[in-house]
């Protein structure tokens, strides 16, 4: 297995590039739920946005997984975290993890309630939970559990 993680250059990588990037994540989460929860528009927009911070997992240079965050004031929110069905299992949501967890104190996330493999790769981080919204989450009607990480 020959796997990279990579973290997107929003001013060095072209338009083109993005858009393609773009395309892949989109395919990834449409395979992953019934329904991407992110438009491909969204996505272009969110990885060009100045807080914003994409990181890839390729194998072979194929999308496997991915990671974004939102660096919001002393903190990192972490939006999405994925790993494509067939490479669950692997460490590969970890290492994706791993590119960021030493670089910031503060994390904060939200999970679906019944997610319990990401809930427990948090835990494993030292993340804990700290409130639950209600029927937060849609298609299916679902609730989120936030979770933090600090120091």
């Amino acid at each position: 297995m020959n796997l990279k993680i990579k973290r997107i250059d929003r001013k060095r990588d072209k338009t083109e590039n993005i858009e393609k990037i773009s395309h892949h994540i989109y395919r990834l989460l449409s395979n992953l739920y019934s329904e991407s929860p992110w438009t491909e528009d969204y996505i272009i927009k969110n990885i060009q946005n100045e807080y914003s911070g994409y990181y890839l997992a390729e194998i072979d240079e194929q999308l496997v997984g991915f990671l974004s965050v939102h660096e919001i004031m002393d903190s990192c929110e972490i939006t999405h975290l994925a790993v494509r069905k067939e490479d669950q299992r692997k460490g590969i949501a970890q290492l994706l993890l791993n590119k960021r967890l030493n670089d910031t104190d503060k994390f904060l996330l939200e999970v679906r309630k019944s997610n319990e493999k990401a809930q427990q790769l948090y835990m494993k981080n030292g993340f804990e939970t700290y409130h639950v919204r209600k029927n937060y989450y849609k298609n299916p009607s679902e609730d989120a559990i936030l979770m933090k990480k600090e120091g």
